[in-house]
Order: C-alpha cells, then structure tokens, then sequence
C-alpha cells in the first residue's frame, strides 16, 4: 500500500448495486407489535432489524 494516494488518479465511479439499497420509509405500529419486538430481541437497537426482517 502506499503512503498517499492521489483522489483525482483514482477513477472514482458509482455504486452499481446503489439502486438495490433500502429506502427510508414512515410507517406506524402500534404498541404492542413494538413491545413484541423488543420482547424478542436480544438487545434493545437490535429490534428494528427483526421488525425489518418480518415486513
């Protein structure tokens, strides 16, 4: 590896996968599907992941 490296020799070019991302969207859940979700998961961030995955 070097030490530096030139930005504007690197040829840099979009993500090609970019289109396949998620998007960010607003839904609403009620309380209790939340709870049950947070029930489940194993750690507190984690649960939105496992809502996610479910949808």
């Amino acid at each position: 590896m070097k030490d530096e490296y030139d930005i504007e020799k690197l040829n840099p070019r979009k993500n090609p996968y970019s289109n396949r991302l998620k998007r960010q969207i607003t839904i609403n859940i009620d309380e209790s599907t939340i709870k049950y979700f947070k029930e489940q998961s194993e750690t507190e961030l984690k649960w939105k992941e496992e809502c996610n995955g479910s949808i």
